[in-house]
């Protein structure tokens, strides 16, 4: 998803060999996730680190990260418990826009975003974390604010280009 709002369309097939992903597959990790940007875009991604335990920094760190993008998109890495069946477990989504009430997220297990949008779920800047979550909007699931938040910023690519601009929402 974040390859193809980066302007480099990506199928599932596709993403699914960029991670080298088999039928044991267990997951992406950073490196891995990483190494598929940059061998599909050409460009080089840092990885940035929330405050892990300190559920009154995590919103303000998230707003930061999203406004520094500059209608880029990132990947970010969280761990989620899903609303009905009380699993925790990591998950990654795009971090994709920002307006003065929501951080705009990509969920690719979300529903398909309405015609003209780039975002399924919303994030709140009101809200309080209760119970170690942040609510979301959109989604099957909440954010769990007591485990670790990784956001990857896109950056340059290697010849110098300027960052990715993403056909995403952002006031």
């Amino acid at each position: 998803m974040a390859l193809t709002l980066a302007g480099h369309p990506t199928s599932r097939l596709e993403g699914l060999r960029l991670f080298e992903a088999g039928r044991r597959w267990t997951g992406a990790s950073h490196a891995s996730i990483s190494r598929a940007i940059l061998r599909r875009t050409g460009r080089l991604g840092r990885w940035r680190h929330g405050p892990s335990g300190n559920e009154l920094e995590l919103l303000p760190w998230l707003q930061r990260m999203a406004a520094a993008l500059k209608g880029s998109p990132a990947v970010v890495t969280a761990y989620c418990q899903h609303r009905t069946l009380d699993l925790i477990c990591g998950h990654s989504f795009v971090l994709v826009g920002l307006t003065p009430t929501h951080v705009e997220l990509l969920d690719p297990l979300g529903k398909r975003p309405a015609a003209g949008q780039s975002t399924n779920v919303l994030l709140s800047l009101a809200q309080q974390p209760n119970d170690g979550l942040l609510a979301t909007t959109g989604a099957v699931w909440d954010l769990r604010v007591d485990q670790k938040i990784s956001v990857l910023k896109i950056g340059k690519s290697a010849d110098g280009a300027p960052p990715l601009s993403a056909r995403c929402t952002s006031t």
